[in-house]
């Protein structure tokens, strides 16, 4: 089974980071050659919402890392030096709060040890807020992928990219973990080791979610309505994103937000992809989209081993039996 099902179109130009150094907000990143502990900054590689990602050289470990700094647009800008500081003495509360949820989902997700999520190596405190520490791993995000394809993405390379996707997923939630970000553009397609999931600074434990409820981030076409409507969250929520991540690769482009879809357009539609898929890769990805989390598959089991069925290994358990047994190696 092919990864492409016609020939690449031009690769796009890379996009500029998503933070800039406007002195209005005063939201600017660290400089390059600055350093925060023992990590030396080399330039801005991302960014959200919430925080600022670093390429960073780690003296410790002598080789480069991803740091990422909490540092809310809404709630913080930078002082003198590199503090960050709340933008007015209201803001405090949340600014804090914020952080703390930062800290304590980047602990949590330090425990987490799958081959294809991020592994965090560090969590410290600095400025004034807080910073956690992933290997660099070279690669391109399946956001690039499905551009260079024109959303023309078969059953091979979907077969071959998700499961290790859901995998790690399945991973989080039995740790107790919700990602609430999945996308394109946290799947990294890295040139050796298989996809990785990125970005957990959506990230919620289950047991805390009423308490930060007030920090939801969400994307919209890839967020379930419960996202939008600050609602109970669950695994559902996460496979909710999964299939509209499925659909962006079979049709190029993310389904419409779900508040939409609420209001006018329940039924999805496709637009000729079931050509590159079979039924059971269409059913499992609108299972997945239902709009009522009770309709959705339960936990990522379900929806893999429909998603799976015709895939060389036939079932979710035994494709998880063959991942786990290769893990290390």
């Amino acid at each position: 089974m092919g990864i492409f099902t016609k020939k690449p179109a031009k690769e796009p130009e890379e996009q500029a980071p998503a933070e800039t150094n406007s002195e209005q907000t005063r939201r600017y990143p660290i400089k390059s050659g600055e350093s925060i502990e023992n990590y030396l900054v080399e330039g801005v590689i991302g960014g959200g919402g919430f925080s600022i990602v670093y390429r960073a050289f780690d003296a410790t470990l002598g080789e480069s890392v991803v740091l990422k700094e909490y540092f809310p647009n809404l709630l913080a800008i930078r002082g003198s030096g590199n503090d960050i500081k709340p933008i007015t003495p209201k803001k405090k509360s949340a600014f804090d709060v914020g952080m703390q949820q930062f800290f304590a989902e980047a602990h949590a997700l330090s425990k987490v040890s799958h081959p294809n999520v991020i592994n965090i190596i560090n969590v410290f405190r600095s400025n004034n807020t807080a910073y956690m520490v992933s290997k660099l791993q070279p690669g391109k995000d399946l956001r690039w992928m499905i551009k260079r394809c024109q959303g023309d993405l078969d059953q091979g390379f979907i077969q071959k990219v998700m499961p290790p996707v859901i995998s790690g997923v399945d991973s989080l939630h039995r740790a107790g973990i919700l990602h609430l970000d999945i996308k394109p553009a946290n799947i990294l397609l890295r040139t050796v080791g298989g996809p990785l999931l990125l970005d957990f600074g959506a990230s919620k434990t289950m047991s805390r979610q009423e308490r930060f409820s007030s920090f939801q981030t969400l994307t919209p076409g890839f967020a379930p309505p419960e996202q939008h409507h600050k609602a109970e969250l669950g695994p559902g929520s996460d496979i909710y994103a999964i299939g509209a991540t499925i659909y962006a690769c079979v049709t190029g482009r993310p389904p419409p937000t779900s508040l939409k879809r609420e209001q006018k357009e329940r039924e999805l539609k496709l637009k000729g992809a079931e050509k590159n898929v079979s039924n059971s890769v269409i059913e499992a990805l609108k299972w997945a989209l239902e709009l009522e989390m009770n309709k959705r598959p339960q936990n990522v089991r379900e929806f893999a081993n429909l998603l799976m069925q015709d895939s060389e290994w036939g079932s979710y358990d035994l494709f998880q039996e063959d991942l786990m047994r290769n893990f290390g190696r």
